[in-house]
C-alpha cells in the first residue's frame, strides 16, 4: 500500500525512478505515521483487501504565507491499483473531509505533480483549485547520463 503512489509515477509521463532502498524508506515511513501525533491516517477495506488511504498532517507554521489558517495538509493518498474508478477515492475523500470538519479544519492543502495525472483529473473534480503552478523538471541523477539513449 505504501508504495502504490511511488510505483504509479515510475510510468510516463512522470518517468520517476524508484530505488529498492528508496521503497524501504517509503514504507518505514507509512509505518511510524501511527506514532505520529499531528498526522491523521484513514485506511478503507473492501473485504479482506486494502482498498486506499489517506495521510494528513496538521501544518504548525504559522508564518507560512500559502498555507491559510485551520488548514491540514494532504501529502498522500492513494487507491489499490485492482479498485481505481470504482468510487473508492471520492467515499474516502468525503469522509475524511467531513471528519476533518468536525475537528476545526476550514482547508486542505493538497500538493501534487502536474504529471501524476491520476491526481491532476481527480483532486480538482473534488473541488481544489490551484493555488501557486511551480513549473520544474528535475532529471534524476541515476539516469541523468544516458543523454536519451
Amino acid at each position: 500500500m505504501a508504495l502504490w503512489n511511488s510505483i504509479h509515477q515510475t510510468d510516463a509521463p512522470s518517468w520517476n525512478p524508484i530505488t529498492k532502498e528508496t521503497m524501504e524508506e517509503v514504507k518505514k515511513g507509512y509505518e511510524e505515521l501511527s506514532e505520529e501525533e499531528d498526522s491523521y491516517v484513514w485506511i478503507a477495506e473492501q473485504g479482506e483487501q486494502v482498498a486506499g488511504f489517506h495521510v494528513y498532517y496538521k501544518d504548525g507554521d504559522p508564518y507560512n504565507l500559502v498555507i491559510p489558517e485551520k488548514c491540514i495538509e494532504l501529502p498522500a493518498a492513494s487507491t489499490n491499483p485492482d479498485l481505481r474508478g470504482r468510487g473508492v477515492g471520492r467515499t474516502m475523500a468525503d469522509h475524511c473531509f467531513a471528519e476533518l470538519q468536525k475537528d476545526g479544519f476550514e482547508y486542505i492543502f493538497a500538493d501534487w505533480h502536474t504529471a501524476n495525472h491520476l491526481a491532476s483529473y481527480f483532486w480538482p473534480r473534488l473541488g481544489f483549485e490551484p493555488v501557486m503552478v511551480w513549473m520544474s523538471r528535475q532529471i534524476d541523477p541515476r539516469i541523468a547520463w544516458a543523454h536519451g539513449r
